[in-house]
């Protein structure tokens, strides 16, 4: 027993043999744990891959979904665009919010039913995970309704402030034959817009005519709509015009009527610097804002006006800002029997500034400012020095007239010795010193087939003086004025005394039973502030309207960018239109799948005509917008709207006639494509980015699609 003790030699082999053992047990341990992981690792990767693949789905789903609310948008805004007239703000909003949703019933719904919407219109919306029916994977999209999971459609319920597609169940199975599973119930929000009457499209869709530069209107027409013109004005000639169906006519410069006879239907509201009258006639039921003058030039001009004037021009130095109403021409016809509210705001004035060069010499002629809010050129007479206070030298005028040759006095040796204006003297008409009505004298140089002459005319402390003086000076002349006064004003109708309102800066003529009678300034109001602000209130109005086209208020900065811009590209997005029409010449046409079309030129120096592009569309009836970056020349008649960056012309007898609904119609036409999407003509407005927004936008009161399509109860499996 002993010996075998002693004899280890097997007990070595055995511990080799045990730890060999171990090390083959730790390393195959080793190698599965290892092998575990990967597995483990690669399960995860797998489950991953497959989780963020049926987000992916969901996604598509979601892109999908904002196309179809900006779709829902558009026509909803275009909707509510065609029926503008009809409804106020409130009225337009819920109008909008209606159609939206109904829209969207329309476009994801089940035939027949507007509590379901179609799974297979939301799988229309997978891509990169649309199901592989050979290959067995891909993503499905299924939904709860009740306890059962539906392949064909789900429920579609109302929220008080959108739609909620409920239990959208998108399933997804990887190629490997990993399920991940993500439902969720999916939002879709209605945008917050406020219609409100400061809006542009609206305002603009329902003008016939926009045009940057001047409207000038060449033969008989009718025009029905709206109309806008630049710093070039309205001019009509050469034809009767009648525009009808109007809101809204404003123009930057002035209307002009020459030779011709305008009518003016309805009740519109017109806005000008000048109205002017030339040898025409001119009937209007409108209701005008005048920030010069109302002017009557030629022979036998004619004009029968209703409605309220307002001739607000309020400053008593500037003539560009002080309204008035001109007589220049002889035998006018003035009739404001039809006006009920009457605002004069300035007083006439000789209108002699500019300059005149005699002898190598330029002297400067400055504007005289008379005192009626009504004048004729006659009146004019009436403001020169009396020729008893020129030139005084011992008592006694040494000319005896006014005006004075100018080479009688330009040399101080011919003149020594004499007063030039000596405002002391008694007037021998009206029996007292002139410088009991006036506190000065201006001069005006003139120079008549090389004849110098000098005039000298009064000048007052205040209009009131000048209303003072010429009260005094016509009564006291009243027989030799009056045989002056009818060489220019045949009849004036002014019935002050039956006016709702009358508010006269200055002394204004009427005929009274065949006799010319002057009424004194008169004003519902003695406060000169309020009549300031006022005044004040239609400029800015006026000029808003001629830099936007709205009266909202976009603060002075924006203003000024504006103004400096012009209307055509405050109108209409520069980069926009330079993006569909890039280069002079270019020229795109588009219709929406209505039949309703728009073409789009950049036409540059040379004018855009329609009967020239007669076989550019399939038939004008179809065309209801025009927009062109120069001019446009309208010689067949045309119903739609013209927006041109430069002038239009209207000839050949034709009409143009607004269409508010079918314009609004043909703005959905796609004119291009920007990032793979459409790109409908609205969006070529400044505002069109409104209508149909950005995925991307956040700010600047742009609606995000984004933001309008949301998820609520989500979960994952």
């Amino acid at each position: 027993m002993k010996k075998f003790i002693k004899d280890n030699k097997g007990f070595s082999l055995v511990v080799v043999i045990i730890a060999v053992a171990f090390a083959t047990m730790l390393t195959t341990l080793i190698l599965y744990l290892a092998l575990f992981n990967y597995r483990i690792r690669l399960a995860q990767s797998a489950n991953k891959e497959n989780f963020y693949s049926a987000e992916r789905a969901l996604e598509e789903v979601r892109a999908g979904l904002e196309n179809v609310v900006s779709d829902c948008i558009g026509s909803a805004y275009l909707n509510v665009l065609e029926k503008y007239e009809n409804y106020d703000g409130d009225e337009r909003s819920d109008e909008f919010v209606y159609v939206y949703v109904s829209e969207l019933r329309k476009a994801l719904g089940i035939a027949g039913s507007d509590y379901y919407f179609n799974i297979a219109k939301l799988e229309d919306f997978l891509v990169d995970t649309k199901w592989d029916s050979t290959g067995g994977y891909g993503a499905r999209i299924s939904s709860m309704v009740g306890n059962t999971d539906r392949r064909d459609y789900g429920n579609m319920v109302s929220a008080s402030d959108g739609l909620v597609l409920k239990n959208v169940r998108v399933t997804y199975v990887s190629p490997t034959g990993v399920i991940s599973i993500i439902e969720t119930d999916i939002k879709l929000n209605v945008p917050s817009y406020n219609f409100t009457d400061s809006m542009k499209i609206p305002d603009i869709i329902s003008f016939g005519i926009v045009a940057n530069k001047g409207v000038d209107i060449t033969s008989a027409t009718t025009v029905k709509g709206n109309i806008y013109a630049g710093e070039e004005g309205i001019n009509i000639g050469h034809g009767a015009t009648r525009i009808t169906g109007t809101d809204l006519i404003i123009t930057d410069g002035d209307l002009n009527i020459s030779g011709q006879a305008l009518t003016i239907d309805a009740s519109p509201d017109i806005w000008a610097r000048n109205i002017v009258v030339d040898n025409s006639t001119m009937n209007s039921n409108a209701n005008m804002y005048v920030r010069d003058d109302l002017i009557f030039l030629g022979n036998g001009s004619n004009a029968a006006l209703s409605g309220e004037y307002y001739g607000y021009g309020y400053n008593e130095n500037l003539a560009s800002e002080s309204s008035a109403v001109i007589v220049n021409g002889l035998n006018a016809r003035i009739d404001m029997s039809g006006i009920t509210k009457l605002y004069l705001g300035g007083r006439s004035f000789i209108k002699t500034e500019g300059t005149v060069v005699n002898g190598g010499t330029t002297f400067t002629n400055a504007n005289v400012a008379m005192g009626e809010s009504l004048a004729a050129k006659s009146d004019q007479i009436a403001y020169l020095v009396p020729p008893e206070c020129l030139w005084v030298k011992d008592g006694k005028s040494m000319f005896g007239s006014n005006p004075v040759a100018y080479d009688q006095i330009d040399t101080p040796a011919e003149t020594a010795g004499a007063t030039e204006v000596d405002l002391s003297v008694v007037s021998s008409l009206l029996g007292v010193s002139m410088d009991h009505y006036a506190n000065g004298y201006t001069k005006v140089y003139s120079n008549k087939s090389g004849v110098m002459l000098v005039y000298y005319y009064l000048t007052f402390s205040t209009a009131e003086r000048a209303n003072y003086f010429f009260n005094a000076y016509y009564n006291a002349d009243k027989e030799r004025m009056d045989k002056y006064l009818a060489h220019y004003i045949a009849d004036a109708k002014l019935p002050v005394d039956s006016m709702l309102r009358v508010n006269l800066a200055g002394n204004v003529f009427r005929k009274v039973n065949g006799s010319y009678v002057l009424e004194t300034s008169t004003s519902t109001t003695d406060s000169k502030s309020e009549l300031k602000a006022e005044s004040d209130k239609y400029l800015e109005t006026y000029t808003r309207l001629c830099t936007q086209l709205s009266t909202a208020d976009i603060g002075s900065e924006a203003a000024s960018e504006k103004a400096a811009r012009g209307i055509f590209y405050n109108v209409i997005d520069k980069n926009a239109i330079n993006t569909v029409v890039p280069n002079v010449g270019d020229k795109k046409i588009a219709y929406e799948p209505a039949g309703q079309g728009v073409v789009i030129v950049n036409n540059g120096a040379n004018p855009y005509r329609l009967s020239a592009h007669e076989s550019d569309v399939s038939t004008w009836a179809d065309i209801k917008v025009i927009i062109a970056t120069g001019d446009v020349e309208v010689d067949r008649s045309y119903e739609g709207i013209i927006i041109a960056g430069g002038g239009v012309t209207v000839s050949g007898g034709v009409n143009v006639t607004a269409d508010t609904v079918k314009a609004s119609q043909a703005l959905k036409a796609t004119v291009g494509f920007i990032d793979g999407n459409n790109y409908p003509a609205i969006n070529l407005f400044s505002d069109g980015v409104f209508l149909y927004g950005s995925s991307d936008s956040a700010s600047n009161g742009v609606i995000s699609t984004t933001d309008l399509v949301t998820y609520e109860n989500w979960s994952k499996e």
